[in-house]
């Protein structure tokens, strides 16, 4: 019936808080193995619809866990595939542009929605966020003038540097060097892990715990915690603990 209910045009005549605590029940109660995860992704069909923050917050938080358990499995493709669905009208209504005058909640929905929409390499999000970096890099003196929205440097940033290569990375290192803000500095070193090139991964990894290399002492622990959230980085961050435990013990 509830189901029934959030699949007909008249989904918003379930209050927004009520919608979002569907979602959050529906996902946590499969989690606990309580409702069966079809019941769960049923409730979850009518996000295609949903363009409000609060359910979308509830789902990303859910979505979170599952896509850990599920990126290493065979099935993981229809995962993505039934997400980047359900991602498609809300993207659509947010965009990637920060508006002046946008509702901060509509600016928290499209911080999400892009996050996970350019990891999930929606063609759309990730053209922009490339494209936005090329703007960047192209801008005169880029250590002062960054043309990227401060809402938007994170999924412009770890989007560009994931799908590019050497030049990109170099660059954003170049500017890790180069900034003395310190949001901005933990901002880049966290972007810096997000490449698929594992050589630049090792060397980053190297660089965290090698006096003068660029990258503060304070900060080694956020290079390992971000190679290590990388899917690509999770076994060449073990593999390193495992092959230098006695001189990063020392």
């Amino acid at each position: 019936m509830i189901i029934k209910q959030l699949n007909k045009q008249s989904f918003k005549d379930i209050s927004t808080i009520n919608r979002a605590q569907l979602i959050d029940d529906a996902l946590n109660l499969a989690k606990a193995g309580k409702l069966d995860y079809t019941i769960a992704f049923d409730v979850t069909s009518y996000l295609a619809h949903e363009i409000e923050y609060l359910p979308w917050r509830a789902a990303f938080t859910d979505i979170d866990y599952l896509n850990d358990m599920l990126i290493k499995t065979q099935g993981y493709d229809k995962f993505r595939v039934y997400i980047l669905k359900l991602l498609d009208n809300v993207y659509k209504q947010v965009g990637f542009i920060d508006k002046v005058g946008d509702p901060q909640l509509t600016v928290f929905t499209r911080i999400d929605v892009l996050n996970w929409a350019c990891d999930f390499d929606h063609e759309d999000c990730v053209m922009n966020a490339v494209q936005q970096f090329k703007n960047w890099r192209n801008t005169p003196n880029p250590d002062v003038n960054n043309p990227i929205s401060p809402n938007l440097k994170s999924v412009v940033y770890c989007t560009a540097i994931r799908v590019g290569g050497q030049s990109e990375w170099e660059f954003a290192w170049q500017r890790y060097r180069g900034t003395n803000v310190g949001s901005e500095k933990d901002l880049l070193l966290q972007s810096l892990a997000c490449t698929r090139e594992i050589w630049l991964l090792n060397r980053f990894l190297d660089w965290a715990v090698t006096e003068n290399s660029g990258i503060r002492k304070q900060d080694a622990t956020r290079v390992f915690g971000s190679v290590s959230s990388n899917i690509v980085g999770q076994p060449l961050t073990f593999n390193y603990f495992r092959n230098k435990w006695t001189h990063l013990r020392e």
